[in-house]
């Protein structure tokens, strides 16, 4: 009879044992699988969130959501309100306008203000860049002799720099339009100095009697029509040295 209750006690036992193993590993609310579950869950409607941002969705017309619909509340974990299209903002900045068509512009702008750029086609070219460096001496603007967006809303808006001088500091792209001229003014015969990518005295009198020379406006500054003019004259030259 005692053999027989310290079996049935055994097995009691044992069963007792098992329920609670599964209670500590699956049913416990603070177990560490349920922990996990959760954070996938929050992380999930985090990233679906950005999706969903008032700012972007469309549903509203571009309106937030009114002020009676429930509030996110706190996030397990301590991350962030999430409800999406409510309780995210995410602000998305509209990508930059692509650089050809600010360049089509600028050519378009400073056309209207009587510079030569070559054409409107959107393409950077040496006339283009010409152009751009004139209007930045005219304006006392830095020499960059590259289009740019805060370029083109200082055309637009009719703005001046400060004063500068144009024979000290230019940008990379103005520096090789300038030691061009300075070589195709030196290959027809003028003396501009040293061939350093500067407008000083020396390049700016070549340049003056280059127009002198042919019939141009007195500028004595990198101008479109000056490089058109020195490009259509450098091609003459060279087709008359291979006859």
């Amino acid at each position: 009879m005692s053999a027989r209750i310290s079996r049935l006690a055994m097995t009691s036992f044992a069963l007792l044992s098992g329920g609670v193993a599964l209670n500590m590993t699956v049913m416990q609310p603070g177990s560490r699988h349920d922990v996990a579950a959760r954070e996938s869950v929050w992380g999930a409607v985090k990233e679906t969130a950005a999706l969903a941002a008032p700012e972007i969705d469309t549903s509203r017309g571009g309106q937030t959501a009114p002020s009676n619909e429930p509030a996110a509340g706190p996030v397990p974990g301590g991350l962030e309100p999430v409800t999406p299209g409510i309780g995210q903002r995410v602000v998305v900045s509209p990508p930059g306008a692509d650089l050809r068509d600010v360049t089509r512009d600028i050519q378009t702008a400073l056309a209207a203000k009587s510079y030569e750029t070559g054409g409107q086609d959107g393409i950077a070219g040496p006339v283009t860049q010409a152009a751009i460096l004139a209007y930045e001496i005219d304006n006392g603007l830095p020499l960059t002799a590259e289009p740019s967006d805060a370029l083109l809303q200082m055309i637009r808006d009719g703005r001046r720099g400060p004063a500068t001088n144009a024979s000290t500091a230019p940008g990379p792209k103005a520096d090789a339009l300038i030691r061009s001229v300075q070589g195709s003014l030196s290959k027809l015969g003028y003396k501009v100095g040293r061939a350093d990518g500067r407008l000083g005295e020396a390049t700016i009198a070549a340049i003056r009697a280059f127009e002198k020379q042919q019939v141009m406006p007195d500028t004595g500054r990198i101008s479109g029509d000056l490089v058109s003019r020195l490009t259509r004259l450098s091609s003459q030259a060279r087709t008359a040295d291979r006859r």
